[in-house]
């Protein structure tokens, strides 16, 4: 996919961010038991005041393309593959036009800064958050862009999906220690008037055991189908 075709997630201060990396690493014992599940299948982390933007997508071997992009360029940086189980990299990759001695370059910046650790870091951590966060991790309707039939088709990778007529923004709000304690609880809802696709989380049974919910489509009976954005 382009970077301009991604959903995208917005996280608006590094602070944010530092916040759910550290609830990552104070949570990763049962993290790892649990087992890791991504509520989204491809997107793009849009870090607004580092002035990095990074593209996922999931591969049906298990693993995860990660690219990087300066903001403002369409064209990756560094691509990579991600193993989200055993957060192993490989595969690093350059742009094609790039010359020789500014690959080479670019290569030993991004080694010494380990630009490639960093990003997976923020991959995995804003992935596990948003699962169980739903009420933090919202979509921004605001920021929604419409797609064709045929921009929508192209797009899709499995025929057996819907299409995915609306490109998402999705916001991470701010939140507090407190909050994190709350992601069990029920949200307030109001029924869409259209067809939506519904991001992958947690449900906690009355027995307290939490079950994964794949991502999934909702209110197929209703018309004008618009895929969200979500922000952080």
């Amino acid at each position: 996919m382009k970077k301009a075709d991604f959903d995208r997630i917005i996280v608006e201060t590094n602070e944010r961010m530092t916040q759910i990396i550290s609830w990552w690493y104070k949570n990763k014992s049962w993290l790892d038991d649990e087992g890791f599940n991504a509520p989204m299948e491809s997107g793009l982390i849009v870090m607004q005041e580092e002035g990095i933007d990074i593209g996922f997508e999931s591969r049906a071997d298990g693993l995860v393309t990660i690219s990087v992009y300066p903001e403002h360029i369409e064209v990756a940086a560094m691509q990579f593959e991600l193993d989200p189980v055993t957060t192993a990299v490989s595969g690093h990759r350059f742009p094609n036009k790039m010359r020789h001695q500014k690959e080479k370059l670019l290569k030993v910046i991004f080694e010494a800064d380990h630009t490639d650790v960093k990003e997976s870091i923020k991959y995995l951590a804003l992935m596990q958050f948003a699962a169980h966060y739903e009420e933090i991790v919202q979509i921004d309707e605001k920021q929604n862009v419409r797609r064709t039939r045929h921009e929508a088709k192209k797009l899709r990778k499995n025929p057996r999906k819907p299409l995915n007529l609306v490109k998402k923004t999705y916001v991470v709000k701010e939140f507090s220690a407190d909050d994190l304690h709350k992601f069990g609880e029920k949200r307030s809802y109001t029924k869409p008037d259209h067809e939506v696709q519904v991001r992958g989380f947690y449900r906690t049974m009355k027995s307290g055991k939490k079950v994964w919910v794949k991502p999934f489509s909702r209110y197929k009976d209703k018309g004008n189908k618009q895929p969200k954005e979500y922000k952080v």
